[in-house]
């Protein structure tokens, strides 16, 4: 889907996609990881895109954004969302 470019500045946004990486395919002995994401985020403006755990299809995020970004980032991602169950 080509959805056009607005809402949060890309300038202090950047989308990481691990969709369809095997995160949680390891089994250590005591089953399937609860959750898999990146240990740190040092910096501010990055957005993981990840495969939910136990949920075929389900998409989990881990976000590091300033809080004064959040409501516009909401605001976005609700309309971009939206657009999507079209």
């Amino acid at each position: 889907m080509n959805v056009p470019r607005s809402g949060v500045s890309r300038a202090h946004l950047r989308a990481i996609s691990w969709l369809g990486m095997s995160l949680y395919d390891a089994d250590f002995g005591w089953g399937s990881p609860a959750f898999m994401g990146p240990a740190l985020m040092y910096y501010s403006g990055f957005v993981y895109v990840m495969n939910a755990p136990g949920k075929d299809g389900a998409v989990a995020f881990a976000l590091s954004l300033e809080p004064e970004s959040m409501p516009e980032f909401r605001k976005t991602f609700a309309e971009k969302l939206a657009l999507l169950a079209l």
